[in-house]
């Protein structure tokens, strides 16, 4: 017999006294068969914590429960707060990676490959390169325990040397996006002119702004939002003397942003540039040799990525890498110790992955993010869980 603390500890009732179960008693038939004696996973997790410990670490609790009424949730609440996931976007041929948390995969996704901010998205399109799909590292998670596992695997993708994405701060769980294109909508019409909006709301202007809505929200007002001042301050002349000062589009939007989105809103952009060096755009300075030159002072690509980042983008783009770094030790790749022989050799230091991961945490993070820690313990015994083993020697 084994004491109960969990009524003792939760909900201030006395301990009580559980059957322990000989070794090897939990299999899938009798797992399915104990799950099936309550109506919810809490109940569940109450009353039969081995069993529900072992179907956890089996990844079967979906399975156990999909015929129960709600999945074994006791409401909407309760599946949205046990439903996070931690997520991985990884580009390997530019050692670089994301790390996030959703409850919703399907959405989250969405938002990654349609967003126009983010600092993957921006890479990719910069260096014309697929979007990477998302893997699945943890699933299952209440919000706490997936705040806390995103803090782990940044750090476990930062100390293997990837480079990370991640502009917020992960390990939480973010906020409701305000601002839809319906309430933007009714924002913008509260105002006569787009600058009343900005001064008002710079909240949802910015955002408009952002999601280059300004246009659409204002095509029905006076002047398409423009007020008469502005309509009038910035006639074509004015236009392209202004624009005249700058040698880049780019510059002009930063240094002249109220010209700039008058000569958007006309659509006399290619024109005020037309007889602009490169018809304002940027100039694309680098040739294949000035980019060996630039590569060659650095001894890894994720160097030349780090410390020149502009040459890099230059010679992704064009598929130049490879080429550049064909002549450096281990053609520009940072070596890693850790490959599957050494994996092997190290795992089969420990009896149990519990050890594995306390004694030799880089080894069984890299193991894990290669997905063949069940390979590394296939011959060990009770292959390597720790609760088995326990279960064994009581």
């Amino acid at each position: 017999m084994i004491i109960n603390f969990y009524d003792y500890i939760n909900e201030g009732k006395e301990p009580t006294l559980i059957s322990k179960k000989p070794y090897g008693y939990w299999t899938k038939r009798t797992l399915q068969e104990e799950a099936d004696k309550y109506e919810t996973r809490r109940e569940f997790f109450k009353k039969s914590n081995s069993a529900c410990s072992i179907a956890r670490k089996l990844k079967l609790i979906d399975e156990l429960f999909k015929n129960h009424p709600n999945y074994g949730y006791i409401d909407r609440e309760e599946w949205r707060e046990n439903s996070y996931v931690i997520y991985a976007y990884e580009i390997e041929e530019f050692n670089s990676a994301y790390i996030g948390l959703t409850n919703n995969m399907k959405r989250r996704d969405k938002e990654h490959l349609f967003s126009e901010k983010e600092k993957m998205s921006l890479f990719c399109k910069e260096n014309d390169i697929p979007y990477p799909k998302y893997k699945i590292l943890e699933e299952n998670l209440t919000s706490i325990e997936a705040q806390r596992q995103e803090r782990y695997w940044e750090s476990f993708y930062k100390d293997n040397g990837w480079e990370m994405f991640n502009i917020s701060k992960t390990g939480s769980l973010g906020a409701a996006t305000k601002w839809t294109k319906n309430s933007l909508q009714k924002e913008a019409d509260k105002y006569e002119t787009r600058e009343d909006f900005r001064k008002n709301n710079s909240g949802a202007y910015t955002t408009s702004r952002r999601l280059k809505l300004l246009d659409k929200l204002f095509k029905n007002h006076l002047n398409n939002g423009y007020s008469e001042k502005q309509k009038a301050d910035w006639t074509e002349e004015k236009l392209q003397e202004e624009a005249d000062k700058y040698e880049t589009i780019k510059d002009f939007r930063e240094n002249s942003s109220g010209a700039y989105y008058a000569a958007k809103s006309k659509k006399i952009l290619d024109r005020l540039f037309k007889n602009h060096y490169n018809k304002g755009n940027k100039d694309l300075k680098w040739t294949k040799d000035t980019l060996q030159e630039e590569a060659d002072k650095y001894e890894t690509i994720k160097d030349f990525r780090k410390h020149n980042y502009n040459s890099y983008s230059a010679s992704a783009k064009y598929n130049l890498l490879d080429e550049l770094f064909k002549n450096h030790p281990n053609k520009g790749y940072k070596n890693s110790k850790w490959t599957k022989t050494a994996l092997q050799e190290e795992a089969d230091k420990y009896k149990t992955r519990e050890e594995f991961r306390k004694k030799s945490n880089s080894a069984y993070s890299t193991a894990v993010t290669q997905k063949i820690l069940d390979k590394l313990f296939k011959n060990h015994p009770n292959k390597g869980f720790l609760m088995m083993q326990r279960q064994r020697k009581k």
